[in-house]
């Protein structure tokens, strides 16, 4: 597991926690990625702009807030 997703493992439960959303109601994490490098063919370096990706995973808080972390790595 890479750093980002280890703290992302930690980070959305507790934001969940802390935002005290309804047990019932349901949670979204989003992660916005760059996919310049990643595209092909290649985008040509005088390209002036980026290539997002947004990637959403969601869950209800109930599961999310008393699942042990392996859960939420597995929706990340």
């Amino acid at each position: 597991m890479l750093k980002r997703e280890s703290l992302a493992t930690h980070a959305w439960p507790s934001a969940s926690r802390a935002c005290r959303l309804s047990l019932e109601g349901i949670t979204v994490f989003a992660v916005f990625a760059s996919c310049r490098l990643r595209i092909g063919p290649s985008i040509p370096n005088s390209y002036f702009g980026n290539h997002i990706q947004a990637v959403f995973t969601d869950t209800v808080v109930d599961a999310l807030l008393t699942a042990p972390p392996q859960f939420s790595a597995g929706l990340l």
